[in-house]
């Protein structure tokens, strides 16, 4: 799935990890690298676009990518 985003867009962020939702709306430091890199990309994403963020914790069965769709449900805007 793509989605464009432009400039000053207002995006919702869907987390169904608690720490990663903490790390982005604590800036709370982790050793983890892969966390880490993740968090700097999207800051890097939000900073450089100048977008409005909400982040959302939500619970894991709830995430859609975890979720097996028909490929009859899965409807785009453009048709």
């Amino acid at each position: 799935m793509v989605f464009v985003i432009k400039n000053e867009d207002h995006i919702k962020i869907k987390l169904d990890n608690k720490i990663m939702f903490e790390q982005l709306t604590a800036n709370l430091k982790i050793k983890d690298e892969f966390i880490q890199n993740q968090i700097k990309f999207i800051n890097q994403l939000i900073v450089q676009r100048k977008l409005k963020i909400k982040f959302e914790l939500i619970v894991q069965k709830d995430n859609l990518l975890n979720k097996t769709f028909d490929a009859k449900e899965i409807k785009t805007k453009n048709g």
